[in-house]
């Protein structure tokens, strides 16, 4: 009798054998190699957004941006030195937040905690401005003494979340 021969590795072929063909997938881009695009628009947005008016000129004696906001504006509406510690600053780290998180899927995360801060700097911007207004110039409606980059950090913020969420569907959805 003879031996037989001994049996091959998954999926190769040896003469007079026939096997199907591997079934591993080859992914065409693997979810922790995409970035989430949404994501790095968010980020791009609240970027904008520092450098764009966060005041008007009616509740403020001109527009100011981020740059020349104090940070204590989000949460005290009393008088402030505005040459202290710039809004800018926390939202610059939010953006890298935002960045490093649309870009790197093991770290999605900080995308999640980066639009979750951009939606809420803004939101307790304008609570303060709401405060400011009632107190300073009743006449004036809030949304009309905010600027649009209050609005831009508002979007960016949003628009991360989305994408955050839609991307953690698109990983966690099973294969059909």
């Amino acid at each position: 009798m003879s031996e037989l021969p001994p049996p091959s590795a998954p999926g190769a072929h040896s003469q007079g054998q026939w096997s199907a063909p591997s079934t591993s997938p080859t992914p065409s881009a693997s979810p922790a190699s995409t970035s989430v695009p949404l994501g790095v628009l968010g980020a791009f947005l609240t970027l904008v957004s520092i450098a764009s008016p966060w005041t008007s000129s009616e509740l403020w004696d001109k527009e100011r941006s981020a740059i020349d906001l104090t940070s204590q504006i989000i949460f005290d509406d009393t008088p402030a030195d505005l040459s202290s510690f710039p809004l800018a600053i926390p939202l610059a780290a939010v953006v890298v937040m935002m960045f490093v998180g649309a870009v790197k899927a093991n770290l999605r995360a900080l995308l999640v905690i980066g639009a979750l801060a951009a939606l809420a700097i803004p939101l307790l911007y304008l609570s303060t401005t709401s405060s400011l207004v009632d107190r300073y110039n009743p006449s004036l409606s809030t949304l009309s003494s905010v600027g649009f980059g209050t609005w831009l950090c508002l979007a960016g913020g949003g628009l991360a979340l989305i994408g955050a969420i839609t991307a953690r569907r698109r990983v966690g959805a099973p294969a059909a």
